[in-house]
């Protein structure tokens, strides 16, 4: 009988996120044992199994157990109330600059991007494409009827360019134009074809859905698993790494997130509506049951390599869908993009780094999907490089409100100085819904992301 043996990290990490799916409140000793009964050729001390489950966010006190059910009734979590994030080792961050590197901050900021050089004032810093782009409605509506480039989401303006070409399943009720066939590649491999009314119907109904709400979260959130479906067609290994990429974005559940709503008491049912509702079009689209033979069918064509367990839950569980929304929320900027490096900053009252959106094509008048990061003031090598979640020139007591959005307790140096020189306010009353039952501005951006 041969020896046990110590399994690498790319086959032990899947088959303890499978256990963990499968085993949601099990203890790290439990849990080691039935692994080491499931594959008795291996063996695992628990203390490599622990650093496993805390490193992949699967420590029993990272959130409520996966489960594939809906409720109106709350979601039982322990998950703390700041953001979790880990650092990308995908991400290479040289590519884009030699003056920054990735470090973990605080248990409260989590990960973060320090100076390794001086930085001047005026310096753009890198460019940046975004991971997926939910473009500004007026720009998704253009790119539905042909009208901008589905993959850039730059107009066609003022006539269609020399080298667009139109998605291959435009004659079965896709309008999707692209630039060129340079980006039409781009957006196939970034899963498309998934999306695409015209391969993948049911998509229509999940994408109208979004832009009745209107809900940008959920249109990040699609393309976001859209993206990761099409790499784990590709490859398992490319698959794999797509999904952690998309773990390592900073994640606060929207059940937690949305909890921080002063009238959370008196618009949660409604809100978990729409959560549900949301999941159905998502789940019909994207991962259709085993009663819908046909959609099976439908999605095998598109996507033929079968998925492991540990994925689909956390893809498309109930559960990993509201962390999925909640992630999105955390970290879309407000033009729609879901950025790999930008999404590494934190947040200060007083940035030394500003996020500007960057004109393009012949539609100047509309920026690109593309940011610069440009440096406020000089920084100096151990800095850490922040932006602003919220307007600068509000008051005090109004950023820590909205900074409340993102799970962030702001304790810069302007936050604390300032926190004495304003008068406390006065008592106000919850207000739900105006005179004309439209929802408060606040609660639709909680609930529905930018």
């Amino acid at each position: 009988m041969s020896s046990p043996i110590s399994p690498p990290d790319d086959a032990l990490i899947p088959a303890v996120k499978a256990l963990r799916a499968a085993q949601p409140t099990l203890g790290a000793s439990k849990l080691n044992a039935l692994l080491l009964k499931e594959h008795p050729a291996w063996t695992v001390s628990e203390k490599r199994l622990k650093k496993i489950l805390q490193s992949e966010g699967l420590t029993l006190t990272s959130g409520a157990p996966p489960t594939n059910g809906k409720s109106n009734k709350p979601v039982t979590s322990t998950q703390s109330k700041y953001p979790a994030s880990k650092l990308n080792p995908h991400l290479d961050i040289p590519a884009f600059t030699d003056k920054v590197e990735a470090v973990f901050i605080s248990e409260q900021k989590g990960k973060g991007l320090v100076a390794k050089a001086h930085i001047s004032q005026g310096e753009i810093l890198w460019r940046e494409d975004p991971f997926v782009h939910a473009p500004e409605w007026e720009i998704y509506d253009m790119q539905q009827t042909g009208a901008a480039c589905q993959q850039c989401a730059l107009p066609f303006l003022p006539t269609l360019p020399t080298l667009a070409v139109a998605c291959p399943a435009m004659n079965h009720g896709c309008n999707a134009m692209f630039c060129s066939r340079l980006c039409l590649n781009r957006a196939q491999q970034a899963g498309h074809a998934l999306l695409c009314r015209g391969r993948n119907p049911p998509s229509k109904d999940l994408l109208d859905f979004a832009r009745k709400e209107p809900w940008r979260a959920v249109l990040a959130l699609v393309m976001a698993v859209a993206k990761i479906m099409t790499a784990w067609e590709r490859s398992e290994s490319e698959g794999r790494e797509m999904l952690d990429i998309w773990g390592t974005f900073a994640t606060l559940d929207q059940e937690t997130r949305s909890k921080t709503l002063p009238e959370w008491e008196f618009i949660q049912e409604r809100h978990r509506a729409l959560w549900n509702m949301a999941y159905d079009h998502f789940i019909t689209a994207l991962h259709p049951p085993e009663s819908d033979k046909a959609g099976q069918a439908r999605i095998r064509k598109l996507v033929k390599r079968p998925m492991p367990e540990d994925m689909r839950q956390e893809l498309f569980s109930y559960n990993g869908f509201l962390q999925g929304l909640g992630r999105v929320s955390l970290n879309l900027d407000s033009h729609g993009g879901l950025f790999l490096l930008h999404s590494h900053m934190n947040h200060d009252c007083a940035p030394n780094m500003a996020v500007k959106q960057i004109a393009g094509g012949q539609a100047q008048q509309y920026p690109s999907s593309r940011i610069a990061l440009v440096a406020n003031k000089a920084i100096e090598p151990g800095e850490e490089l922040t932006v602003t979640y919220v307007n600068p020139e509000w008051p005090y007591r109004r950023r820590k409100q909205a900074l409340k959005d993102w799970g962030v307790e702001c304790n810069c140096e302007r936050c604390e100085k300032e926190k004495y020189e304003e008068p406390e306010p006065e008592p106000e009353k919850t207000i739900v819904e105006d005179g004309n039952g439209n929802d408060l501005e606040r609660e639709l951006r909680m609930s529905f992301g930018f």
